[in-house]
């Protein structure tokens, strides 16, 4: 088994390697003490002699299977995979245990399947080679998250998706828009993105030539490619709160809504400037949002049960009935 300290300096070494730095035993001793020195908060001291680092990289060919050569004109080690993975057990202490607990517990609440039953496996895998003292999880399952259930995404879509983003390959896809209109297109999927219980990706749409948001269970079919892309940081950025969602906006909204969830839509309001009629007299109320957008307020209508019923535009009121018969 090994210690909390000879895998950091494993993971060291490693990430030493995937940035091409040729590192030799005398390297890694200098990165070792280097990373000691300019991280104060290092609880573990890594610094280590060069027969220590020597046994290192043997250990990570042999045990771990590392694809590493040796360079003699750069005089040190490379990858002869670059997309080679490195698996090793983990040594948790209690925070990180802590922070694993938690989550899985907001994975169980957000992922779809097959991912979060991956990350499940996962932790039952770190839980069987950790301090057994720290297992106990019963806590955990106290926190409760409250919100509505996201729509449905199968697998074969979601998957798909979450892999073309991670290892940043481009995503072929036929979508449905809001006309229930579909079309075939390749984007780049940059930033994935959890917002008011939906999953969204943020792309560079090459059938648009333009930057994208696709609402996941509107994919009807996705295929991660071969072909990769360069991250995009101006997309990354406006993938952040406040940015991605560039939907069109509807002007002069009303609706109608029972008094009973005033205190909700008083707390958590569809647009900072809406204005609600109030009548003491009156079982229902109006809600008059000066604009947003039809992905924002069908979804809430929608969660209202029948307690909210769009009044105008008319057109918005055709899209909520052409939802609910479908």
């Amino acid at each position: 088994m090994y210690n909390r300290v000879q895998l950091k300096r494993l993971v060291k070494i490693v990430e030493l390697l995937r940035s091409e730095r040729y590192p030799n035993s005398k390297r890694i001793v200098a990165e070792l003490e280097k990373s000691v020195t300019d991280d104060l908060n290092e609880l573990d001291n890594l610094k280590c002699s060069e027969k220590t680092a020597k046994r290192d990289i043997k250990l990570l060919k042999e045990e771990f299977h590392c694809p590493l050569a040796f360079d003699r004109a750069n005089n040190g080690y490379y990858l002869t995979d670059k997309d080679w993975d490195f698996f090793y057990p983990a040594i948790l202490d209690e925070t990180e245990m802590l922070a694993m607990f938690l989550g899985l517990r907001l994975a169980e609440q957000i992922m779809p399947d097959p991912l979060k039953s991956e990350i499940q496996r996962a932790v039952e895998y770190l839980l069987s080679t950790n301090n057994p003292e720290l297992r106990d999880r019963s806590f955990v399952r106290q926190l409760s998250l409250h919100s509505m259930h996201a729509a449905a995404i199968k697998p074969e879509i979601f998957m798909p998706t979450f892999q073309a983003w991670q290892k940043h390959r481009l995503l072929k896809i036929v979508y449905r828009d809001r006309e229930r209109e579909s079309s075939e297109r390749i984007v780049e999927p940059h930033a994935l993105v959890y917002y008011e219980n939906t999953w969204y990706i943020k792309t560079f749409c090459h059938l648009r030539g333009e930057v994208r948001t696709f609402m996941l269970h509107r994919i009807e079919s996705a295929e991660m490619l071969e072909k990769t892309f360069k991250p995009n940081p101006e997309i990354y950025e406006a993938a952040k709160p406040g940015n991605f969602l560039q939907f069109k906006q509807i002007p002069n909204i009303k609706i109608r809504f029972h008094r009973s969830i005033h205190d909700s839509l008083y707390a958590k309001p569809l647009h900072k400037d809406q204005v609600i009629d109030f009548d003491e007299t009156s079982e229902y109320l109006t809600l008059h949002l000066p604009e947003c957008s039809e992905e924002v307020v069908l979804p809430w209508v929608l969660s209202q049960m029948g307690k909210a019923q769009i009044v105008e535009p008319k057109k918005l009121k055709n899209h909520l009935r052409n939802h609910l018969l479908q």
